[in-house]
């Protein structure tokens, strides 16, 4: 579900994403599911800066970082971390930007998932 959002997103289809943002969350927070929430929270935080609402969108993507840290998956940690520097350079936040887009490549290296920083702007 969290690449489905992420394309709607990206495609525009914002009414379509909003729902299933919902529902990712809700059952995140029924089961208590931190990887759930944290992809809830990236939708979020997509859906805000898609809608031009970027102080939101940071602030989900800032809550998306947290439940990360429970979740202990560093693969999506780095794309939460990609959202959050694309939002960050759009608020012409660009030194948190840079290091945010920075880690999120070095990750993505260190994982050895090369499609993911060869096909981004880094800095």
């Amino acid at each position: 579900m969290p690449d489905e959002i992420e394309a709607l997103v990206a495609l525009g289809d914002l009414d379509a994403a909003e729902p299933l943002i919902d529902r990712l969350e809700i059952q995140g927070r029924t089961r208590d599911r931190p990887w759930a929430l944290a992809a809830a929270h990236r939708g979020r935080a997509l859906l805000g800066a898609a809608r031009g609402d970027l102080d939101d969108g940071e602030q989900a993507a800032t809550l998306a970082l947290e439940q990360h840290a429970r979740a202990g998956q560093p693969f999506e940690t780095a794309r939460t971390e990609v959202v959050l520097g694309q939002i960050q350079r759009r608020r012409k936040q660009k030194r948190a930007a840079r290091e945010a887009l920075e880690h999120a490549r070095d990750t993505f290296v260190e994982l050895g998932a090369t499609l993911w920083p060869s096909a981004r702007r880094w800095s």
